[in-house]
């Protein structure tokens, strides 16, 4: 599902531990993808049934699938995400990640801008899933 270049990124950065586990439980993280509605042919969805969070450098740290629902959570409670948004990251730094259910567009979002992601005025930082692994992949190539 993912380019060529996104796939061995991602395999290049996996250990045979994290591949290992992947593997062995594909029925937990079908079941939290689940529990998260997103759908099985979503590129999130392929993500996280193929690889492991830990696969992906260069900007925040990703949460594993089974941390998805309590992080996704505190930010529709605490920070008053709307629940479309899905929290790939934790409040690291100076904002969040959020991934938009029905568009699949991701967004960097900022401490303050919470607003502009409301009102539709934040721009995303990728249209979908593999874009922002695309942006990831960038990020980590200017920081090597």
């Amino acid at each position: 599902m993912f380019s060529a270049d996104i796939t061995r990124w991602l395999n290049d950065n996996m250990t045979a531990g994290s591949k290992a586990y992947v593997v062995e439980h594909q029925a937990e993280i079908r079941d939290c993808l689940d529990d998260l509605g997103i759908p099985a042919g979503s590129e999130v969805a392929y993500f996280y049934l193929n690889f492991d969070a830990t696969a992906v450098s260069g900007w925040y740290p990703l949460y594993e699938v089974d941390q998805l629902q309590d992080a996704t959570d505190y930010a529709h409670s605490e920070l008053e995400v709307p629940d479309d948004y899905i929290a790939l990251t934790g409040i690291e730094g100076e904002g969040i990640v959020l991934y938009h259910r029905k568009t699949h567009a991701v967004y960097d979002v900022p401490f303050g801008q919470f607003e502009a992601l409301v009102d539709g005025s934040l721009v995303p930082v990728a249209s979908s899933f593999q874009d922002f692994l695309r942006w990831c992949k960038g990020q980590a190539e200017e920081e090597g």
